[in-house]
Formats: structure tokens, sequence, C-alpha cells
């Protein structure tokens, strides 16, 4: 089985590319759900969140999601230690995942954090869905009804299209010129051979 990585930024389509993938029968792992459902209900890691940001980061036992953002987003250190709990709990989750669906021809990880993380390491392929900043924006403004500034700083961020593109070895452009579909069809047929 193949495992491939999918990444873009933020706003980029890469969940519209990775429904396509599921529609086409190919199982997705999407990282962001996986730390959500983690961070929910992982007694190992709501116990080291708690120990990391306190008890405040918990509501009724359910993650108080503004707090930890507030928290984690103005201090990289407190961001680092955030992430060496969420992401080794994801990577077992992912390996257990990958274990299921051992027979398929490709299973796809979808990771807006994909190079950042290491998570590429992981993975024998990589695709990266880009699009212009200005649609990117556009687009997170009308899904989550974000300010423009707020997804322009969100943007800023995160690593670039370029320099996720120096690791791809497929590139999905999901502008409004180029029909994604065909671009998915393309990489589906050639990772089936």
């Amino acid at each position: 089985m193949i495992k491939v990585g999918l990444t873009g930024g933020i706003g980029s389509g890469k969940s519209t590319v990775s429904r396509i993938f599921g529609t086409l029968g190919i199982p997705v792992f999407d990282c962001d759900t996986v730390a959500k459902i983690l961070l929910a209900h992982d007694s190992a890691v709501v116990n080291s969140v708690k120990e990391l940001l306190g008890n405040d980061a918990y509501k009724d036992g359910v993650p108080d999601k503004k707090f930890i953002a507030g928290k984690i987003f103005q201090d990289s250190g407190l961001l680092s230690s955030m992430n060496e709990i969420v992401h080794p709990a994801v990577l077992k989750s992912y390996g257990m995942w990958t274990e299921k669906y051992g027979r398929h021809p490709y299973t796809v990880m979808e990771s807006a954090i994909l190079i950042e993380s290491g998570f590429i390491t992981k993975v024998d392929k990589t695709i990266t869905v880009s699009a212009p900043e200005e649609l990117r924006i556009h687009r997170v403004i009308e899904r989550d009804k974000s300010g423009y500034d707020a997804v322009k700083q969100r943007i800023k961020a995160q690593i670039n299209d370029a320099e996720r593109e120096n690791f791809a070895d497929y590139i999905i452009i999901a502008d409004e010129e180029h029909l994604v579909t065909p671009q998915i069809l393309e990489i589906h047929t050639e990772l089936l051979k």
C-alpha cells in the first residue's frame, strides 16, 4: 500500500480534494479531525494538556478551543509543547489506521502541517493543493466568517505554497481556472499502476 500525504494551506481546497479521493473509494485519514477527537477523549492527551495549560483548558470535560488557542498561539514554547503532546498521539492513531486499510492500493493522510509536523516522513508520496492567496482568504472568510486580517495572519503563520510545492510529488491547482477533479483522477490513475 502506498501512503500518500495531502497538504495545502488554509483555504487551499485540500478538504474538497480529500472528499473527492474518498468518493473514489480511497480511505482518508484527517489529522485535524483525529487530533480534535484525541484532545477530547484520549485520557493521556487530556491529562498532558491540563498539565501544560491548566484545568481551564477544559470546560465540563470539553476542550475550550478559544482558551487553548489563546494560550498556544501567543507562546511558541507552549505551541511546541502542545505539538509534542498531540502529534505522537495522532501518529500512533495513524499507524493503527493504516493497518486496518492495508488492503487498499493507497491511502491518503490529510494534514495542513504535513511538512512542519514531520508527518511527511510517514508517507511515500505527497500531494500539495495550491491556490492564489486572495482566493484562499475569500474562501476562509466565507467558510468561517473570519475577518480579512485574521485570515491573512493565519496564512502567514503557515509555510507558503512554493515551499510546500518543493516537497510535492503532485501539485493540484485549486483556483477558479483549473478543474480539480481531472487533476485528482490523473493522480489516482497513476497511484493505481
